[in-house]
């Protein structure tokens, strides 16, 4: 059985300059910071580092006999079961933090974690923390913009006040669906403040590379002594079907007392993934959680969604024989407050629910997009010949759009094409859409048009619904994604004379029974 000398270190860490971008994501700076691994299946590391061959996917058995393995400790100081009973964070255990890191080397593609993206989420007698993303679409006046105009996507973040060692952590949460942001739990603490010579941490990613049938396992010492996996997951669920999820992760610095360091992680009590060896901090860490819109997660191309937090617990190893350095932190270097001074939002949790996945759905302006150069979402295909308008003829509001084929054209397609698509799409989502439409004439041509797409945007299948009247009506629907895609796009069609479209939404219904 493995035992050391454990040492008391006090430590208070520097105040971070302002501006600076934060150490932990490969950039110097302050002593303690997340990173996040980059995108790809595995990083390089020392030969003492191995990958365990366990036997994942295989039942919750490994994880409900974890008594075999290790004692949990005694009258631990430091394991909690979080649930918000009283309807808040407990301002004991958590920092609520402002700060910005890794982009994934692209200036100023995000704002980083914000306070104000904190939410209690009120489900009947049950109070959830949520973290509201929003997107390059979102068009809140608080958010910061480039110089050149392109909207800075923020997330949010909460840290524990105290430093954490060998022991189970999880998180029952609901991730934000959307493309373009990491949903993660993760420790981290660097020492030294070089990440060369220190980089303790342990990750759960979700959403890296744009993707949610794959959860991201990491655990670092040094910013090259690593090791990082994307685990295809899709056996256990899509991570992005709007249920809550169990996801933990289990650090052994001494396993099953063979004096191995080893990291074993899970979704819902299933094993999915273990590590051992020398990339397995031995150093106690902070847990945080939250999620950010790095590069490397993809375009954030919403308006705005939720991650939701029903429960996060720690519970501590036996402190014998998981021994390690006593690291107390008293402030750390981003701005922090406690939950309670941090003028948490009340929300509904019906109100994260059912979101329109159109970011202008309304057709109310035609005003663009820097980042991508869209309408909020809606772009004109190459193959258009047509022309785009905005009309004061509308079933709802103000104002809708009007698709104008070519009169002059000699090609056989001629129309107006619009598009906007879904990503994250897997196969048994279904999504309930609903347009308002009318020709302008009786020689007018339109249609809807819904593309099931693989996740390279190859088309695998089509289904059109026609405009068939001068009067308003609404066209809706349940679509079912197929096996072998991962998108949906709806294209808006004017093939001959003027169309009009309003009122349109898609919303995530759920999983096909």
């Amino acid at each position: 059985m493995k035992t050391s000398t454990k040492k008391c270190v006090a430590l208070v860490l520097p105040t971070l300059l302002s501006g600076a971008v934060l150490a932990g994501c490969g950039e110097s700076g302050s002593s303690i910071a997340p990173v996040t691994s980059t995108p790809g299946s595995t990083s390089s590391s020392p030969a003492t580092t191995s990958k365990v061959a366990p036997t994942p996917f295989n039942g919750t058995d490994y994880y409900d006999k974890i008594a075999e393995r290790v004692a949990y400790q005694n009258n631990s100081e430091y394991s909690f079961d979080e649930k918000m009973s009283n309807g808040t964070l407990d301002d004991d255990l958590f920092w609520v933090i402002d700060g910005y890191w890794d982009a994934g080397g692209t200036t100023n593609w995000h704002n980083g974690v914000r306070a104000r993206n904190l939410r209690y989420v009120k489900n009947g007698d049950e109070t959830y923390l949520g973290i509201k993303a929003r997107g390059s679409y979102c068009r809140d006046s608080d958010l910061a913009k480039t110089a050149a105009g392109h909207i800075k996507p923020e997330g949010a973040c909460i840290m524990t006040k105290a430093f954490l060692k060998p022991g189970r952590f999880e998180i029952n949460m609901a991730t934000m669906p959307r493309e373009g942001a990491v949903t993660a739990m993760w420790t981290y603490y660097s020492k030294t403040g070089s990440e060369a010579t220190s980089q303790n941490e342990i990750d759960i990613e979700l959403g890296g590379n744009a993707q949610y049938d794959h959860e991201w396992t990491t655990t670092w010492t040094t910013h090259t002594d690593k090791e990082t996996d994307s685990v295809d997951v899709s056996s256990i669920a899509y991570l992005n079907d709007g249920k809550f999820h169990k996801y933990s992760f289990d650090w052994y610095v001494d396993y099953n007392g063979t004096g191995e360091k080893r990291v074993d992680w899970f979704i819902d009590g299933i094993l999915i993934k273990s590590i051992t060896g020398s990339c397995v901090p031995e150093m106690m860490m902070p847990l945080w959680i939250g999620l950010w819109c790095p590069s490397w997660a993809g375009n954030p191309y919403f308006d705005y969604d939720y991650m939701l937090i029903k429960e996060i617990a720690y519970t501590e190893f036996d402190e014998v024989s998981q021994s390690v350095d006593d690291i107390r932190v008293t402030n750390p270097a981003y701005t922090h407050t406690n939950p309670s001074a941090s003028s948490i939002a009340s929300e509904t949790y019906a109100n994260t629910q059912g979101l329109n996945h159109l970011a202008n759905g309304s057709f109310e302006s035609l005003d663009t997009c820097v980042t991508d150069s869209s309408y909020f979402g809606w772009t004109p295909e190459d193959a258009s010949r047509g022309t785009l308008a905005l009309s004061d003829d509308h079933s709802e509001g103000s104002h809708s759009y009007q698709l104008n084929a070519s009169s002059t054209s000699t090609e056989e397609y001629h129309g107006e094409y619009l598009d906007d698509k879904i990503t994250l799409a897997y196969p048994g989502y279904q999504y309930d859409y609903s347009f308002d439409a009318k020709l302008l004439n009786a020689t007018s041509k339109g249609n809807i048009e819904i593309r099931y797409k693989d996740k390279n945007g190859g088309t695998k299948k089509t289904e059109t619904k026609a405009i068939s009247g001068t009067a308003w009506a609404t066209y809706s629907g349940t679509v079912t994604i197929p096996a072998g895609c991962a998108q949906v796009q709806f294209t808006l069609t004017a093939e001959d004379g003027s169309v009009l479209y309003d009122n349109g939404s898609v919303k995530f219904k759920g999983l096909a029974a």
